[in-house]
């Protein structure tokens, strides 16, 4: 797993992760925890071998003290694209291919050793599986990160 270094609590540094097994996913999972996506945002290239994902992403890294301060400061969120290699097989639960625009909140990403495949948890019991041997996946930011009111909720 790549080392990843925040610049300033305000301004974070670009992420930029390698998962090979369990535990790396789990980081990558925590990163990309209530992420927004759309099926427009995700593609298969079946003779590559390759799933990508392109996600709105809130930066945890930026906002997880429990601080009443913290928690009135906005939010950030940034593009981050997922590249997930040596997918054999796509399928989908619960997500309705004839709307491309939907918004997807993603949960968790999850390796599941005896099935040999990764599951993106969505809300609303959706799912994506992907049918992979061994576990190699990129997480990328893209760009500049921007303002945000909206903070993911979550009960305890």
């Amino acid at each position: 797993m790549n080392e990843v270094k925040i610049k300033h609590p305000e301004t974070p540094s670009l992420l930029r992760l390698h998962a090979c097994d369990q535990q790396d996913l789990q980081v990558v999972s925590a990163m990309l925890q209530d992420s927004l996506v759309t099926l427009s945002d995700m593609v298969y290239w079946a003779e590559e071998k390759r799933f990508a994902i392109l996600f709105n992403r809130f930066c945890w890294e930026t906002h997880c003290s429990a601080t009443k301060a913290a928690k009135e400061k906005p939010g950030q969120r940034i593009h981050t694209g997922c590249i997930f290699n040596d997918i054999e097989q796509v399928q989908q639960q619960g997500l309705d291919e004839s709307s491309p625009s939907q918004i997807l909140n993603l949960l968790a990403v999850e390796w599941h050793e005896d099935k040999k495949s990764i599951h993106l948890i969505f809300s609303n019991n959706m799912a994506v599986k992907l049918s992979t041997p061994k576990v190699n996946c990129y997480l990328k930011d893209l760009g500049d990160s921007w303002p945000t009111c909206w903070q993911p909720q979550h009960q305890a």
